[in-house]
Parts: C-alpha cells; sequence; structure tokens
C-alpha cells in the first residue's frame, strides 16, 4: 500500500443483489469473500446508502442502489473519495452492461466471467488515480512547508528593516 510499489489501494470488489454475489475480483488473495458474505448479510438494501466498515487496516465501502450493493475493500489510507467513485464507477457501467430486469433475475455470479475483468481494469486505474492524488498531496505539502519557511524570512527581514529604521 503507501509506499509499497506496485501495491493497490483498492484489493476486492464485489457486486451482490441481496446476499447473491454477481461479480467480484480480488487483486490479492485473502479471505474477502467470507467476510464479504458475512457483510452482505447485515447490509439493508431496502433503501439506498452508503456506509463503511472498518477492517484491520483496510475498509469496506459500499453502496446500495435499488437493491443491488457494490461493494469494495481498500486501504485505510485513501480515504473514502476514491472507493465510493469507484462505485458509483462500476455501478454505472453494470448498469449499462446488464440492464436493471437482467440483475434483478441473475443468478449467483451469473456476470462473473464478463465483468470481474471489468472490475479489475477499474480498480487498477482507480487505485492508480489514488497513487497520484497521494503524490500531489505530498508536493502540496512540501511546497506550503516551503512558502512558510520563505514567510518566516520575509517577516525576519521586516523587523531587521524596522530596526534599521529606528535608529
Amino acid at each position: 500500500f503507501p509506499g509499497c510499489p506496485g501495491a493497490m489501494p483498492i484489493v476486492y470488489a464485489a457486486i451482490a443483489r441481496g446476499t447473491t454475489v454477481l461479480a467480484e475480483h480480488a487483486a490479492v488473495s485473502g479471505n474477502f469473500q467470507d467476510v464479504t458474505k458475512r457483510l452482505l448479510a447485515k447490509i439493508p438494501t431496502k433503501t439506498d446508502t452508503k456506509m463503511s466498515y472498518v477492517y484491520d487496516a483496510h475498509v469496506y465501502h459500499y453502496s446500495v442502489s435499488s437493491g443491488v450493493t457494490y461493494i469494495c475493500l481498500a486501504d485505510e489510507a485513501i480515504g473514502r473519495r476514491i472507493p465510493f467513485s469507484f462505485l458509483e464507477d462500476v455501478r454505472e457501467r453494470f448498469l449499462t452492461t446488464y440492464g436493471a430486469a437482467t440483475i434483478q433475475n441473475a443468478h449467483a455470479y451469473q456476470m462473473q466471467s464478463e465483468f470481474s475483468r471489468v472490475l479489475s481494469t477499474r480498480m487498477e486505474f482507480f487505485s492508480n488515480d489514488a497513487g497520484r492524488l497521494q503524490t500531489v498531496q505530498r508536493e502540496v505539502e512540501d511546497l506550503k512547508s516551503v512558502m512558510v519557511a520563505n514567510i518566516e524570512k520575509v517577516l525576519e527581514r521586516g523587523d531587521k528593516i524596522d530596526l534599521l529604521v529606528g535608529k
């Protein structure tokens, strides 16, 4: 994750109707499927909602829309904006690809062969976006530090000039 070259901040994603997983993808191995199934059983799907659950150094983010749950597991360090943007992107692509009627009548893993590749490419895209965002944030922090140091120097010079003018 942060500081690990090639690591993906979004490591797992799934789409489910109720507790029925329709498609999923894991970028690394782990017990994501088991934890996701337990989590899906607890997620209310009658109303559209967004929520996050902390799990060790990762966070499960999910979005429910029209009874379908879009869920991902991400490194806690990337925050909420990128995972929820990822989930919204996946939701739009999933609905466009299959349509509401097909999704409501689908059986477990029916979309796996086709849509797991989409999940994989979108996870990679949004994970790279997270890396670029962290790089930009570090650069902004560095720039801010330099600017604060420069302002302090200017203020010190101003004090010295005031002293000279006073003499």
